[in-house]
């Protein structure tokens, strides 16, 4: 029943469709959806102390070619330090 539904898909759409094109799909329409100061925008940013240059890069990446995702995010000029002990004497800022 599985491969019969799916041949019939196949058949509709005309090809086989890979998670990587649904991707480019969404992307497209996403694009048509969202106004342009909300869209969703990859996520990829600098890890940096301030007043210094990258220290690394932070990312989520897709599996087929390694890009960053897109996501929904919200950024503000105003930031504030973040504190994360990592143990009893060790804390990260």
């Amino acid at each position: 029943v599985e491969d019969m539904l799916r041949d019939q898909l196949v058949k509709a759409i005309g090809s086989v469709v890979s998670a990587n094109d649904f991707a480019k799909y969404m992307d497209f329409h996403k694009r048509q959806l969202f106004r342009s100061d909300v869209q969703p925008q990859a996520f990829s940013y600098a890890i940096r102390r301030p007043n210094h240059y990258p220290d690394g890069i932070l990312s989520i990446e897709s599996n087929d070619d390694a890009q960053p995702i897109r996501t929904t995010t919200v950024h503000r000029e105003v930031g504030h330090v973040m504190n994360m002990p990592l143990a009893s004497s060790v804390n990260v800022q």
